[in-house]
């Protein structure tokens, strides 16, 4: 059963994780809701690790980077195609950004 309260869609955005402000990995998203996302990356949190920084790249039609959005998030469950985290610091500021992620 799913017991997620916000609709996943499928967005692929590039995106880098941070631990304590070291970047650890970089990955794609799968899809993405308002309270979560998933990452397909090789990387796999330890437990002292599963406190991340997502920088989510945003690149126009050429490539180009044009923006970045950071949020926090906590690494819930792994699996060999990548990991769930929770974004768990979603102020108004950082939550739109997200929402406009998602409709995309």
């Amino acid at each position: 059963m799913d017991h997620r309260h916000s609709k996943r869609i499928d967005v692929h955005l590039r995106v880098l994780l941070y631990n304590n402000g070291v970047p650890v990995a970089a990955g794609e998203t799968r899809n993405i809701s308002a309270g979560g996302v998933f990452v397909d990356t090789g990387y796999r949190p330890t437990n002292g690790s599963r406190c991340l920084d997502i920088e989510f790249v945003m690149s126009d039609e050429a490539g180009t980077d044009t923006d970045h959005y950071h949020v926090k998030g906590l690494a819930v469950h792994s699996t060999r195609a990548g990991i769930g985290l929770v974004i768990d610091d979603f102020d108004l500021e950082n939550r739109l950004p997200v929402q406009l992620l998602s409709a995309g």
